[in-house]
């Protein structure tokens, strides 16, 4: 059972569902920079913190794209939720077998009403 939010406290959820396309990469959450834990294929996880601003980023390759990661602020008790999403890249160059693909991390502020029953139906994977 997943506890109440300590007092004082806000939650942050991250999350990534399973699709086609999904890449099987696990790059790190990063928290404000820091990281604070991995992303899994089809998995859940979440992490107590101050009140206050936070940028979620996944670790990318190259320049991020315009409102590539999510930005907000959050207050005590409130609960905010993260899913990643990527997509490929095609890099490469120099004739049809010099190119490659290569994954975009993204990561989208989702309402909790619709993003409840998604992690309803992932593993959770831990706290803190």
């Amino acid at each position: 059972m997943i506890p109440v939010v300590p007092a004082g406290e806000s939650r942050i959820w991250f999350y990534r569902n399973e699709g086609p396309h999904e890449t099987h990469e696990t790059p790190y959450f990063r928290l404000n920079g820091q990281p604070v834990g991995i992303s899994e294929p089809n998995a859940a996880l979440y992490r107590d913190v101050p009140p206050g601003h936070y940028t979620v980023s996944v670790d990318r390759y190259g320049v991020p794209y315009p409102n590539q990661f999510a930005n907000f602020d959050i207050s005590a008790g409130q609960e905010i939720f993260i899913k990643v999403v990527s997509m490929r890249e095609r890099v490469g160059g120099g004739g049809d077998n010099g190119f490659g693909f290569r994954a975009i991390f993204y990561t989208w502020l989702i309402p909790a009403d619709a993003a409840r029953p998604e992690i309803s139906g992932i593993p959770y994977y831990g706290n803190s």
